[in-house]
């Protein structure tokens, strides 16, 4: 699999509180739409359009952080042919959760708390 395309259609950011002393930060990471994508300059080339949605949770809920956007990825005839005739997504959602959370990672050493 090998991303082609990767965009933010939106980014939003809210404060809702103050920043508490203890605060836990976690991410979410959910694919919304899968489908075929054509592309002029890859007319040879299957390619599938992952919409996603990355949030940054905090606990107590003082922000709300979102990204909206969608990944372009080229995939074999055969992981195509099984995403969109048999609607097997498993192993590319899988695929490209892990992608884009590794693109989108927020490292933390402390392991998501703040203090």
């Amino acid at each position: 699999m090998q991303i082609i395309a990767f965009n933010f259609e939106k980014i939003s950011a809210e404060k809702k509180s103050q920043f508490k002393e203890k605060t836990d930060i976690s991410a979410s990471l959910n694919i919304t739409s899968i489908s075929p994508q054509k592309l002029d300059v890859l007319k040879d080339k299957d390619v599938l359009k992952f919409e996603f949605e990355f949030a940054l949770i905090y606990k107590p809920e003082i922000a709300d952080i979102r990204f909206l956007g969608h990944v372009s990825v080229i995939v074999d005839p055969e992981k195509f042919k099984d995403v969109i005739l048999a609607g097997n997504i498993g192993k590319s959602l899988l695929s490209v959760s892990h992608c884009l959370f590794t693109i989108n990672r927020v490292k933390n050493p402390s392991g998501g708390k703040t203090s």
